[in-house]
Parts: C-alpha cells; structure tokens; sequence
C-alpha cells in the first residue's frame, strides 16, 4: 500500500522525503526538493524550478512547469520533464527520460531518451540506448554501446567518438544534419560506403549507418570535426 505524501503550500519551497514503501510525492507550486528514497514512487514535482531524486526503485517522475533537475536513481524509472529547460538523468538501469523542452542524459542501461520540443542535448549512457530528438534543432551523442538516434525535425548535430560502437541513424538529411566527429579524424580517415539501402560510415573502431540515404550523396560537407 502506497504512502501518500503531499505538501500543498501553494507559494512555498519544500523538502519532501519518501520512506521505505512506494511513495506518492507531490509538490505543488514552488522550489522543490524531493528524495523517493526506497521503494517504487511516483513523484511530481508541480511548477516551480524543483529537484528531484528517485533513488532505489522503479519510479515515475515528472517535473512540470519550470526549470527541473531529474535523476532517477537505481531502479528502471519513467522521467518526464515537461515544459522548462529540464535536466534529466536516466539512472542506472533501463530508463525512458522524455524532456520537452531540455537536456536529457542517460547513464548505465539501456535508455530511451526522447527530446520533444526545443533545441535539445541528448547524451546516452553505457549501454545501447535509444534518442529521439523530436521538434527542434537538436544535438545528439549516444556515447558507449550500439545506440539508435532519431533526429526527428529540424537540423540535427550527431557526435560521435572513438569507442561508441556500432550507431544507427534513422532519419540523416542530407544537408541539414551533421554528423560530428572528433578532431584526431579528418575527412580522409572516413570509409564510407553503400550497404544494401543504407550508408554505412566507419571512422576508426567506429560505425554509423545511415538508414535509406545513399552513399553518394554524402560529401566532406556533412561532417563537422569538432567533438
């Protein structure tokens, strides 16, 4: 049986602490700091610029209105930051971290990161993960692990590095997406070529294939050697 915890001070800036079971937490208006602590909680920070940690469980977390700082701790969590420029943690296990508007990162687990409006960052962890950038012009980097990003609308910047495995992108747009690469590579160290329907690049221990675009359409001009 779920405890239910609710602090309603419509103006006010509170500490709200879960126990040992499965919390519901809710902050209402205002500055919020919220600890789940044990157990599978569900915690709502209301509008107000709030921080919010999970800890130890499955948890559901949403941010609402403002800007919100969100980690979801251990456990396999669903994080929602709505609107604001939101900073999403995924945790350490199989998280979906959903920002709207703002930056979302993962971190070891299997994550689906998914941006929606705005220009946002979007970082994977350690494991194979999932971005979705949604509506904006969005900067993403899947980091360790054989990751699939989708840039969605907009102009979108895909990072990569040494190291980061064998990446997908789903949706690459010729001329208005670039693919970023760090500076110890230049143009020439790049191999790409045609797979079936798709493109497929390698850059050192490091693949990313281009779904449905042709290879002959990529050039030096889809490249940006800055990460």
């Amino acid at each position: 049986m779920p405890s239910l915890i609710k602090l309603a001070r419509i103006q006010g800036s509170d500490i709200i602490v879960g126990f040992g079971g499965d919390d519901v937490l809710s902050g209402d208006a205002g500055s919020d700091e919220m600890y789940g602590n044990l157990g599978n909680d569900w915690m709502d920070g209301g509008d107000g610029d709030d921080a919010i940690l999970g800890g130890v469980g499955n948890d559901g977390i949403a941010g609402q209105i403002g800007n919100d700082r969100i980690d979801g701790g251990e456990g396999n969590d669903t994080l929602f930051g709505n609107v604001g420029d939101d900073l999403i943690l995924a945790g350490q296990e199989n998280d979906l971290a959903e920002g709207n508007a703002g930056n979302d990162f993962g971190n070891a687990g299997d994550d689906l990161i998914k941006g929606g409006e705005g220009d946002d960052w979007l970082l994977g962890g350690k494991d194979n993960d999932t971005l979705i950038g949604g509506v904006g012009n969005d900067a993403m980097f899947g980091n360790l692990g054989d990751d699939s990003l989708i840039g969605g609308d907009g102009g979108d910047f895909f990072g990569f590095r040494s190291g980061d495995g064998n990446d997908i992108i789903a949706d690459f747009q010729n001329g208005v997406d670039i693919i970023g690469l760090e500076t110890t590579f230049s143009f020439t160290d790049v191999a790409i070529t045609q797979v079936d329907a798709d493109t497929r690049i390698v850059v050192g221990d490091l693949s990313i294939t281009l779904q449905g675009v042709n290879a002959t359409s990529i050039s030096e001009a889809d490249f940006a050697f800055i990460v």
